[in-house]
């Protein structure tokens, strides 16, 4: 396996190749060696670059004002074409000099460009500048191929939130009344954080390289509930509806558990050095679990459980708790299956309970309840839970795994008695393979412990079902064998569950697809 190439920041390439190509750097224009003092991180000689060319030019302060604009927004490939082709990376396209010392230099350097108060910078190049930051040029592979950064370093963190501190400060409102300037910069700085934070949330392509700009974001400010352009967004969408819909797996997470903390307040304070009192910042509500669509009227969790989302809907289903889950909300009945199949993938118990009741309340009126219903969506997920497969299957240690299910199963036997359900056991059967509950238990890859302590509380749960004794010796479809339960006990040479199964009365006359009975004789 060929040597993972490491990555080099763009300034340390920058030196090598000033060095290997043996430049004469007097041979460059202003803005070239103001361009080259950027990408070198050089903060002393980009301001001198910056001082000699206002000297030369007779250039006083609105004139200083006007180069920096200028300079700041030239692009890199009309400046230093040259560095752009032998970086070979296409990330650089399109990039301004801002952009650049946004996203590879040091706060030194973008002080140099954006320095003297004067606030020249647009909404638009602030934004672009954030999201240079959080690209990480610098730190990307010089080889052509971007690669994802998957680490939170807290260098790397303090840095951006330093950098975009200090761009935050370039914020403005237009507004020329010298008395509400603070609070109007204070707002069109909310403003832009706050659509960043909903940017962040996208799964968008500049989110790749720093997976912890939502909480940075959050850090320096944003409102979890984006409450400053709420007018401006489509459909009322907050960020916990796009972490629902758009992020999966352990950036789902993160991002989740971000939204839902309440205690950025103090982080923003020690890590914003803005000239704006931080005093005035708000401390914001965290996420609200219940913000609705306005097309769809859906809440976060709504999304997650449409898009499968199961990890993401874990977390958002605890935070809301098991009382609100099942009494402060109308689910449908397919929403209330897909809260039993996250509880199934992810193996919790808790959750599975609270599907439990969710499943009876959403096929229940004032006047009448749906039994068939429920003895459908609670077989089913039974099945599910006792399936190698599933996340309960693979859960270990076993003994912990054995557990869990037995809480289960004694869940579902609670809702099954309270209900006086009769045909549960039933809805309990794969519709390809033809097996129930008990074909599951008795595969030959489960364990001894496995089959001991479930085969019983399983055979005692479908005895209560109207003809029991019939899905105890049922067969599984006929081009899966057409074994009974007791033909795979058999087959296992195991006494404890031939015994269990002659205990509920298995039908020992039961034959398979070849026409053979289970041999229980010698175990007798």
């Amino acid at each position: 396996m060929g040597r993972k190439k490491e990555k080099r920041p763009l300034s340390d390439y920058m030196h090598d190749l000033i060095h290997k190509t043996d430049t004469d750097m007097t041979t460059l224009s202003s803005l070239e060696a103001f361009a080259t003092a950027i990408m070198t991180n050089d903060a002393e000689k980009a301001q001198r670059i910056i001082d000699d060319e206002c000297r030369s030019k007779n250039l006083l302060d609105t004139g200083r004002s006007e180069l920096q604009r200028e300079w700041s927004n030239t692009l890199l490939e009309e400046t230093l074409p040259t560095i752009q082709t032998a970086w070979a990376n296409s990330s650089l396209d399109g990039k301004t000099l801002l952009d650049i010392a946004c996203s590879c230099s040091s706060t030194e350097v973008l002080e140099v460009m954006i320095g003297g108060g004067t606030h020249f910078l647009s909404e638009g190049q602030i934004r672009h500048g954030i999201i240079s930051i959080f690209e990480d040029l610098g730190g990307r592979s010089i080889s052509g191929q971007d690669q994802k950064n998957d680490s939170c370093n807290q260098a790397l963190v303090n840095k951006q939130m330093s950098l975009i501190s200090l761009l935050l400060q370039e914020c403005r409102s237009g507004n020329d009344n010298d008395n509400d300037n603070d609070l109007d910069q204070l707002h069109c700085r909310q403003r832009m954080l706050d659509r960043l934070l909903l940017e962040s949330c996208t799964g968008k392509q500049w989110t790749m390289y720093s997976p912890n700009a939502t909480q940075v974001l959050l850090h320096l400010g944003a409102d979890p509930n984006v409450k400053s352009i709420a007018t401006e967004i489509h459909d009322a969408i907050t960020p916990l509806h796009l972490v629902a819909g758009n992020c999966r797996g352990t950036e789902g997470i993160d991002k989740l558990r971000w939204l839902l903390l309440d205690e950025y307040t103090d982080h923003h304070q020690t890590a914003d050095s803005s000239s704006i009192g931080t005093s005035q910042v708000g401390k914001f509500e965290k996420a609200n679990l219940f913000a609705m669509t306005t097309s769809s009227h859906e809440m976060p969790i709504h999304i997650a459980l449409r898009k499968q989302n199961y990890r993401v809907a874990e977390i958002i289903l605890e935070a809301i708790g098991e009382k609100r889950v099942h009494v402060g909300f109308e689910w449908s009945l397919e929403d209330a299956i897909i809260i039993g199949q996250v509880a199934v993938d992810r193996a919790n118990v808790a959750l599975f309970k609270q599907a439990l009741q969710t499943i009876v309340s959403s096929a229940s009126t004032a006047e009448s309840i749906d039994t068939t219903k429920i003895e459908r969506a609670i077989g089913g997920l039974l099945l599910k839970v006792l399936d190698e497969r599933s996340g309960f299957g693979k859960a270990r240690p076993l003994s912990a795994t054995v557990v869990n299910i037995q809480e289960v199963i004694s869940a579902v036997e609670k809702v099954n008695d309270e209900l006086n359900l009769t045909n549960l056991a039933l809805w309990a059967r794969d519709e390809i393979s033809g097996q129930n509950l008990l074909h599951l238990i008795l595969r030959g890859d489960r364990e001894r412990e496995f089959r001991a302590s479930l085969l019983h509380p399983i055979c005692e749960l479908i005895m209560k079902t109207k003809g029991g004794e019939g899905i105890i010796s049922q067969a599984c479809a006929a081009k899966f064998g057409g074994y009974s339960p007791l033909h795979l006990a058999v087959a296992l040479e195991c006494k404890e569950s031939i015994s269990t199964l002659l205990e509920f009365n298995a039908d020992v006359d039961a034959i398979d697809a070849e026409g053979h009975k289970a041999t229980v004789g010698k175990f007798i």
